[in-house]
């Protein structure tokens, strides 16, 4: 039987497995960023930006549009800049 009790529950699944996928994601940044200050790189690569966009576009969705998907990986990818930054200044203060 589909409730919305049970389709909550569901919801509430997903929602900590997008939680954690997404700490996953912001460590990732966090360790680029102190690489990126290892080699002396800048944090925003426009190019690699463009790439990310490029991969998910054709990822066939049910119910996101593609704007939708677009300003989902636009908060992603700002929070990942500034772990990517922390990550920078970590190493540039440690080095």
């Amino acid at each position: 039987m589909n409730t919305i009790k049970k389709n909550r529950e569901e919801i509430d699944k997903i929602d900590k497995k997008i939680v954690k996928y997404l700490d996953k994601r912001m460590q990732y940044a966090y360790e680029i960023g102190k690489l990126k200050g290892k080699n002396k790189s800048e944090i925003i690569v426009n190019e690699r930006e463009k790439e990310i966009y490029q991969s998910l576009e054709n990822i066939q969705t049910q119910f996101l549009t593609e704007t939708e998907k677009r300003h989902l990986l636009e908060e992603i990818i700002k929070i990942g800049r500034s772990h990517g930054e922390l990550g920078k200044k970590e190493y540039e203060q440690n080095k």
